[in-house]
């Protein structure tokens, strides 16, 4: 199955900053120790700064209200060396307030940089360093486990030794040959035709790989039941973890588009060549005919990729009528040239006790891919289907074997990437135990951190935005009073999961979502399918039951993540302890607060109510529960965010694409004026002022404090971000501040000036 599906998919669960689709595992399932980590590498404050600001403060230049606190030192200093004061703050408050944050944060060059990596960076470290101490007794096994698979990883000598037996091993179970196939092993491999369905499906069974189709398991859009679904598999996503930092790149165009393209496909070509020759231990192998050959598996992947891009709802199939439409624009098509879809149900239930028969509803999203896919079956050459296949499945296991595979591809990304610093191994380990052990790495932290007066304070914030939301909702004049009505109680409805999730209570519970992981030292690659494989038949064994979630959201995500998530099918919001820091989360600095953790809290409650969100009721049931009227009103005000967004420039001649980053931005803005509100009635009873900001007052900490957290360096792919959901961190604090009235208020900007344009766009 998809990474991004291998779990029951909670339907829209979003996040407050971009993040690569969440991987299978991850969908089901005094100070602290995190602060000491963080604030030992206080690179971001400077020193000097310090102790000036404590010297000229408790002298007695500060007033009463003036917080002199270690966090409030940390916060004032944080800020501060952010801004650039020459910048005037009605003209880019982004580059007022961030302007010199980059010379204090450096990231190598041409990568990206910004406070939610910063934190990640440090978090990691702190893995890092858990994952390198000794077993003790009273640890869990889990955690155990855990350090046992980062010590495998490590062991380079080992896996070298085992050279690429384990791969030859996950080949013949799937039914392909050991080599780079050929026109006898496609007629017959084990003695039987090859079967392209059977290998598809067991490549999902034992993998969890996505091959020419995508498989999830979903809410049915009708009934209370988990349903399958299946679509095009968009490009192939390994279920197994990446090397850190490739996977989140995309290559400069630092030519031409079409003369990059064809570098990169030089260098995959030669890629796959080596690759090839390596596992056939076979120097002799004619590189120019391997060549024709990769680039043959090549161009049938883009061929078949033209049906992938447009996302299509989801259409009611079973399988044999699905059978039925795949071959129902091809006259004379044979029963033995037809997709073998029960070969594809055997083969993906497989060792478990689900009975799938050709007469059981699947929901299919771009139906028009599936034709395509039984056209190229036929036209194209069974052994290059084979050859295909057999790549896929290698590309996902060799990176994970020997030195001189892992150097294969290393290369491969360096020459694409040329500044990408290349990890080291332990970061590499720790990426990998981290993907598959997220939940006990994060108990060693729980143990060690006590956020319970945390977890209060956010809990009461969350509190006061539902409050301050639902008095928006309740002042609008384009909503009825049933509407109005319907809308606060879903906000009222909202739940939340803050810090670590709830399972670390009772860690007996913890350990039982882990008692079948068994990790071998000698064999890392298996250890590791093992895993998928149990996921896999875990997840199939829901298929046809009610949705019920047995634990609580929190566990859906991975604690230690600096990110906030909200789901609409459960109508919650989930803020793992990884955000709960600084620049997001300070202890005792309530309105740097309210404008950083605040307006991430606002953003993910908006979500419920953006341009999707909308369509779900207060249970998470699709379903139209406002009016034709309310929602075409509703329709107009998003409008005018796609206007003001596509005019966003980005690069020359490259503009935001408004549509595709709507719900994101929409959230921003209405998050923000959620925080806002939450802010001035917390205000109504505390104020402060922070050392060194005296001339600003506790409204303009606010805004300050909520561009800070966006305060980050672009990298060179910049282009990329026209693919994101969510708008360059630049634009989310300019878009949102442009259409805030309390804003311009407070930072007195002229009207028509560019941060207070007379036009402004809003919903609540």
């Amino acid at each position: 199955m998809a990474p991004a599906q291998q779990h029951l998919q909670t339907d829209g669960f979003i996040s407050v900053t971009s993040r690569k689709y969440r991987k299978f595992q991850e969908l089901l399932h005094g100070r602290s120790v995190l602060e000491r980590w963080l604030i030992v590498g206080i690179a971001v404050l400077s020193s000097v700064c310090f102790v000036l600001l404590v010297k000229r403060f408790r002298k007695g230049v500060a007033s009463q209200t003036t917080c002199l606190s270690d966090e409030c030192l940390i916060s004032a200093t944080t800020i501060m060396q952010s801004m650039n004061t020459a910048v005037d703050p009605c003209d880019n408050f982004f580059e007022f307030a961030c302007g010199n944050w980059q010379n204090h944060y450096v990231s190598e060059p041409g990568q990206a940089n910004s406070w939610f990596i910063e934190r990640t960076r440090y978090i990691s470290m702190g893995i890092t360093k858990i994952l390198g101490d000794l077993d003790r007794k009273n640890d869990l096994r889990s955690v155990k486990q855990a350090r046992r698979l980062y010590r495998t990883c490590l062991n380079t000598d080992v896996l070298d030794e085992a050279g690429y037996e384990p791969v030859y091993k996950v080949l013949d179970r799937l039914g392909l040959p050991r080599t780079f196939p050929d026109f006898t092993t496609a007629s017959y491999t084990n003695g039987s035709v090859f079967n392209v369905a059977r290998t598809l499906a067991l490549a999902q069974r034992y993998l969890s790989a996505d091959i020419l189709i995508q498989l999830s398991l979903e809410p049915d859009p009708v009934a209370d039941r988990a349903s399958l679904f299946l679509g095009p598999a968009s490009g192939i996503t390994s279920p197994l973890p990446e090397s850190l930092g490739y996977h989140r790149r995309r290559p400069r165009a630092s030519k031409a588009p079409d003369q990059t393209a064809r570098v990169i496909l030089l260098l995959k070509v030669r890629y796959m060549v080596s690759v090839i020759r390596e596992l056939a231990a076979d120097d002799t192998n004619n590189a120019t005919a391997l060549s024709k050959l990769a680039l043959k598996i090549l161009i049938l992947e883009s061929n078949l990729k033209r049906e992938t891009d447009a996302e299509q709802p989801a259409k009611e199939f079973t399988f044999q009528s699905l059978k039925d439409f795949m071959s129902s624009n091809l006259s004379d098509i044979s029963e033995d040239d037809m997709f073998d879809w029960q070969s594809f149900i055997d083969g993906l239930t497989e060792g478990t006790n689900i009975t799938l028969t050709m007469n059981d509803v699947v929901f299919v999203r771009n139906p028009k891919y599936f034709i395509e896919l039984q056209a190229q079956m036929i036209n194209v050459p069974l052994e290059e289907f084979q050859q295909f296949i057999w790549w896929k499945v290698v590309e996902i296991l060799i990176p994970h074997t020997t030195t001189t595979m892992a150097r294969f591809k290393s290369s491969f990304f360096e020459s694409i990437f040329p500044n990408l610093k290349k990890p080291s191994r332990k970061e590499v380990c720790m990426d990998v135990t981290k993907t598959f052990m997220n939940l006990p790495i994060a108990y060693e932290f729980y143990v060690r951190d006590d956020l319970s007066v945390t977890s209060v304070k956010v809990r009461k914030m969350l509190s006061q935005l539902q409050r301050a939301f639902k008095g928006m909702i309740e002042e609008s004049k384009w909503t009825d009073r049933v509407t109005q009505q319907v809308t606060s109680k879903k906000v009222d409805a909202i739940k939340a999961e803050i810090g670590y999730p709830e399972i670390f209570e009772t860690p007996e519970e913890l350990e039982k979502l882990y008692e079948h992981i068994e990790i071998r030292e000698d064999e890392y690659l298996q250890s590791m399918l093992d895993v998928k494989t149990f996921e896999v038949a875990s997840v199939l064994q829901e298929w046809g039951k009610p949705i019920v979630t047995n634990h609580s959201l929190s566990i859906l995500t991975d604690p230690l993540e600096v990110n906030a998530f909200y789901s609409r099918l459960h109508n919650s919001i989930t803020i793992p302890a990884g955000i709960l820091q600084m620049p997001f989360f300070y202890k005792g600095v309530d309105i740097v607060n309210y404008g950083a953790i605040g307006s991430i809290l606002g953003h993910e409650m908006t979500h419920g109510f953006d341009i999707e969100g909308k369509n779900f009721d207060v249970n998470g049931k699709k379903t139209m529960w406002w009016s034709q009227g309310i929602i075409r009103e509703y329709v107009k005000r998003a409008q005018c965010f796609i206007r003001e967004y596509d005019q966003f420039m980005l690069n020359k001649n490259v503009y935001l694409n408004g549509t595709r980053t709507l719900a994101e931005n929409m959230a921003d803005n209405i998050g923000l004026r959620q925080s806002w509100l939450a802010y001035k009635i917390f205000q109504s009873e505390n104020d402060v002022q922070l050392p060194g900001l005296k001339d600003y007052t506790s409204d303009k900490l606010f805004f300050l404090a909520y561009a800070n957290v966006w305060c980050h360096k672009p990298d060179d792919g910049s282009s990329a971000v026209t693919e994101d959901d969510h708008s360059p961190n630049n634009v989310r604090v300019v878009g949102s501040l442009r259409n805030s009235r309390e804003f311009a208020d407070v930072w007195r900007c002229p009207v028509d000036s560019p941060m207070n344009p007379s036009k402004k766009c809003f919903v609540w």
